[in-house]
């Protein structure tokens, strides 16, 4: 039972949690991480696993209670950008994305 989180409902069981409050702590805590890598001078790059993930588990002995659900990869900076396909989508503009006062 998780008490400090009795107040908003989610506190019985983590079934009725529609999104885990960890998968929100983690995503915060990588985009700190980018910030700072790239803040030092660096680059990175987050992917999700998809097919890969019990392989990227098995070799980083992710333990088996765990998920390797996304990977941080940080390096220097390639000389050139290669942008991938997605990179080269047109920017959706920004009145779909931004919503004032309602969606």
């Amino acid at each position: 039972q998780e008490i400090d989180k009795a107040s908003s409902g989610l506190g019985e069981d983590i079934s009725s949690w529609p999104i885990p409050y960890w998968i929100v702590d983690a995503a915060s805590a990588t985009t700190a991480l980018q910030l700072l890598v790239v803040s030092n001078g660096l680059s990175c790059c987050f992917f999700g696993q998809f097919q890969n993930e019990e392989k990227v588990s098995e070799n980083f002995s992710v333990p088996s209670t765990a998920r390797a659900i996304g990977t941080l990869a940080i390096g220097w900076a390639a000389e050139e950008d290669r942008l991938s396909q997605s990179a080269k989508r047109k920017r959706r503009e920004l009145r779909e994305v931004i919503h004032f006062g309602k969606w």
